[in-house]
């Protein structure tokens, strides 16, 4: 990995985007366990199966973590004739489909502020708030009866594919102060309605890491303590993320103190990222007793551009992944084979989680050159278009769908099918108006 990074850091300004994406794998398959095995840290509470025995690890799962980083170096360094020629191809595509940057980004935005108001308004903003990190695993139960008003979540959460339009608007110095005001406002109303730590890191660490990539580094003393205060709070809810926004609505809504749970600080600042490896050891353990698996949930996930309430008026509950029993959701499988018993759905196995899922060793080698090649076409999209960054959003958009795929997460599985059928649609409109307007 850290050959990976270093290449694309010495050749391209591609590295913010690699970076805000893999970082969350590195510190959890890398980081993480070699720590765990120095001792550093210990494993946390929370995975009663594990009782903090490291033995209970299996050997196929750290092999199967070695087999994904040399598929990684595999894809990114041994297919450079098969990524040079998709690059030329991304690039001569994203150059005929030519998206303006900043009418797409302030049409993300209007679009975001617009989801989330009528999100509050169908649901109540109390509601919205305690119930949403329960949702997040797959539990609506608290919404008696509301869950057909759970799609307006992703009208929110599209306004964070504005990231695609910030290497134009850096390189270019295109509204800055603006761009990282309003789109670090998103990230709040996201992280408010999804409790994904992602959408505050993604509308105000990625931004500013493509803002020193640029070189416009040069910064008053005022925009540098405003940064650290900034750069603190996302820290505090990096760390407390899942917990923040329930402990905060308990506080206003019932009077609770603001507590946070203290049961697993065994792996300190990694504990948000440890359970990655348990994931793997829990594919490797499902594989061996039930064979590969993919639980059914993520396959109904490409059902997810519809409302359930709509699927149901129709009598087709069955293709809701909403509405599927905890028995089959992904996360609930992963959970329960981490912590050994029934328990709230809150942990998906995620990327390298599912390749051990559906086939140990083979599969961390084959998702990891996946992965990987799909970067180095990146790396050299980036170089091709240097100095071009107006081309760079259908490229970045298509990264970031891509990715958020790989999560294996119904709802951002769901959620991105819907984000490209939008993009089309608006490409669409757009050359129809170009056209109108020329005849005229």
């Amino acid at each position: 990995m850290g050959g990976v990074f270093l290449r694309i850091f010495r050749r391209s300004n591609f590295w913010p985007v690699f970076l805000s994406i893999e970082y969350f794998y590195v510190l959890g398959i890398g980081i993480f366990p070699l720590f765990l095995f120095l001792g550093i840290v210990k494993i946390p509470q929370q995975y009663e199966f594990y009782r903090n025995d490291l033995e209970n690890i299996s050997s196929i799962s750290l092999l199967h973590i070695a087999a994904y980083a040399f598929g990684a170096f595999v894809g990114f360094f041994f297919l450079k004739r098969f990524s040079s020629a998709a690059a030329k191809s991304f690039v001569e595509k994203s150059k005929r489909i030519n998206i303006n940057p900043l009418g797409f980004f302030y049409f993300l935005l209007i679009f975001s502020v617009l989801g989330a108001s009528f999100y509050f308004s169908a649901v109540g903003f109390e509601r919205a708030l305690t119930s949403a990190s329960a949702s997040r695993g797959g539990d609506f139960s608290e919404f008696d009866g509301l869950e057909g008003f759970l799609f307006l979540k992703r009208f929110t959460i599209i306004g964070l594919y504005g990231i695609a339009a910030f290497p134009f608007i850096v390189a270019k110095k295109k509204n800055l102060k603006s761009s990282f005001f309003l789109f670090f406002v998103i990230g709040v109303l996201a992280y408010l309605t999804t409790v994904s730590r992602f959408a505050l890191f993604e509308t105000f660490v990625t931004p500013l890491l493509i803002y020193f990539a640029y070189g416009r580094s040069k910064t008053s003393l005022k925009s540098w303590v405003i940064i650290s205060l900034l750069f603190a709070f996302s820290f505090l809810v990096f760390l407390f993320g899942k917990e923040f926004v329930a402990a905060v609505s308990g506080f206003l809504y019932s009077g609770t103190r603001i507590e946070f749970s203290t049961a697993s600080q065994e792996a300190g600042v990694l504990d948000p990222f440890s359970h990655l490896l348990f994931s793997i050891d829990a594919g490797v353990n499902n594989f061996f007793t039930t064979g590969p698996f993919l639980a059914n949930d993520v396959l109904l996930s490409i059902f997810g551009i519809f409302p359930s309430g709509i699927l149901s008026s129709f009598g087709l509950e069955s293709l809701s992944y909403q509405l599927v029993s905890d028995g089959l959701r992904f996360s609930c499988i992963n959970t329960r084979n981490l912590v050994g018993r029934e328990a709230d759905c809150i942990i998906p196995p995620y990327y390298t989680g599912v390749s051990a899922y559906l086939f140990p060793l083979v599969g961390g080698f084959f998702f990891g050159a996946m992965r990987f090649f799909l970067y180095s076409v990146m790396h050299r999209v980036w170089i091709l278009l240097r100095g071009d960054e107006a081309y760079l959003v259908v490229p970045y958009l298509a990264l970031l769908v891509l990715q958020q795929m790989m999560l294996f997460i119904p709802s951002t599985i769901s959620l991105s099918i819907f984000f490209v059928l939008m993009l089309y649609s608006y490409i669409v409109i757009g050359r129809f108006f170009h056209r109108v307007r020329w005849s005229l």
